[in-house]
């Protein structure tokens, strides 16, 4: 049988590398194939096949080359070991860009050269292979040339593999591909717990709405109002205006809401012409705003509001409260002894009728447990706070209290000096307290600096005068 004219073509099957022992690349690349006749069927049996790898198509570049002997079996399939009549050369062949295998018999080319597909697979297996004992080392290990093609080392200076290649020691880090198209979106995790603290937070920004509870301290100042209890000062130029008649009203909105009513006490201030309204009373009062009336226009009124109860604030105690149908000679009793007599600090409360007490002042001796007082008439409430005297600071203010005695005639200012002064001029609130009962019925702020302030009664003779003075913090 002329198996040249019968071996109609040549059908690579596959290529591959197997493993042997050390993991080393094989020295025998394995080639499958099927011969068919003319008529397309199978040509079994014995046949002597020319196989060349070329790095071209046209075979002229020839890599390697060898003579096998092969059995079809029934089908024309047949099996061969393509480096076991001529030794292959690995790292030529995994250097090569691209392989292609030509087929002759009895010196006759079978059908086009046949590209193998499975070259790359065959480099990157070389190359994984002899990387798992790379030297690493700082330069080259030898020349690189024909006894040394192949050879890998690990470079210590910039930690590249190097390889011995046809063009001399190479890199085979290669440039970075394209960045790949973004990956799905992961399920949102849990939020877990809401973060109750910024200890610790050095510069960045917090976004998104922000809720706080009570206050934030932002160098050395304070911003907000915390509550429990909630401390509100307010300095309000002409707060009391002509309304009808002689009659003089004025509204506040406190800044910051309280939960219920609070107890409000203020103090007129004629700083700016030393002559106007004496006296003042409450007229309207909820939690977020209160109204006044006084008995002439004001330059201004200083005023203080207060959670009522029993508080503790920098150390001292603070109580607040109101006692219902005060009169002439009422009496006042805390819900608290104090260590020592507090400074006290009053205000008429006519919101219900409008009518009744506008003037009151302290009288009798001063005591731990209470106050007695003096007024012109019955009142739907009194307002009172009394506090431990010294210096207090709560959210956005600081306030000093104490008990002073007037010199002598104050019907004309007389002139009271701070124990430390304040940083800024503070408004002041005041309450008389004349022991005998025989005295001035009014008293007003006439002036206020860092350094003191200055005020007005209108009698001689006042045995104490309470004072709180309030500066509003940056």
């Amino acid at each position: 049988m002329n198996v040249t004219r019968l071996l109609r073509c040549l059908a690579i099957m596959g290529l591959f590398a197997a493993p042997v022992a050390l993991a080393a690349v094989p020295p025998t690349l394995a080639v499958q194939g099927r011969l068919t006749g003319l008529d397309g069927g199978p040509v079994p049996g014995p046949a002597t096949l020319k196989l060349v790898l070329s790095e071209d198509v046209s075979g002229l570049d020839v890599l390697h080359s060898e003579t096998a002997a092969v059995i079809a079996d029934g089908d024309g399939v047949f099996g061969t070991l393509l480096g076991t009549a001529a030794p292959l050369d690995p790292a030529v062949v995994a250097e090569a860009d691209a392989l292609w295998l030509t087929v002759s018999v009895g010196g006759s080319q079978l059908g086009q050269p046949i590209p193998l597909a499975s070259v790359a697979y065959a480099m990157r297996s070389h190359h994984a292979d002899v990387a798992r004992a790379m030297p690493s080392r700082t330069g080259a290990p030898a020349a690189c040339d024909a006894t040394t093609r192949g050879w890998m080392y690990l470079e210590a200076q910039d930690g590249k593999p190097y390889v011995c290649s046809a063009s001399g020691w190479s890199d085979l880090v290669g440039p970075a591909g394209p960045e790949g198209p973004e990956g799905p979106v992961g399920q949102k995790g849990d939020p877990g717990e809401p973060r109750t603290s910024l200890d610790g937070l050095a510069g960045g920004t917090v976004t998104g709405d922000v809720v706080v509870t009570g206050s934030i301290t932002a160098t050395g100042g304070s911003l907000g109002y915390p509550k429990s209890p909630r401390v509100l000062f307010g300095f309000t130029p002409e707060l009391c205006v002509a309304s009808y008649g002689d009659t003089f009203y004025g509204f506040q909105e406190f800044p910051a809401a309280f939960s219920g009513n609070p107890i409000v006490v203020a103090t007129n201030d004629e700083s700016l012409n030393n002559n106007g309204a004496t006296w003042r009373r409450l007229r309207y009062l909820q939690p977020n705003r209160f109204g006044l009336r006084c008995d002439a226009i004001t330059d201004a009124i200083g005023w203080m509001a207060i959670d009522p109860g029993v508080h503790s604030i920098s150390g001292k105690t603070v109580v607040a409260g109101k006692t219902l149908g005060i009169g002439n000679n009422g009496s006042v009793f805390f819900n608290h002894i104090f260590a020592n007599n507090p400074v006290v600090i009053v205000m008429p409360d006519e919101t219900g009728d409008d009518n009744g007490m506008s003037l009151v002042r302290l009288i009798g001796q001063q005591a731990t447990s209470g106050f007695q007082v003096w007024a012109n008439g019955g009142a739907d409430s009194l307002h009172w706070i009394a506090m431990d005297p010294g210096t207090y600071t709560r959210g956005r203010f600081r306030w000093t209290a104490g008990v002073l005695t007037p010199p002598g005639n104050c019907s004309n200012p007389c002139s009271f000096t701070y124990p430390t002064a304040f940083t800024t001029a503070p408004f002041v609130l005041l309450t008389m307290h004349d022991t005998n009962n025989s005295g001035p019925t009014w008293v007003r702020v006439s002036n206020t600096t860092t350094q003191g302030f200055q005020y007005r009664m209108d009698d001689a003779s006042l045995e104490r005068l309470h004072w709180v003075a309030v500066e509003t913090l940056e």
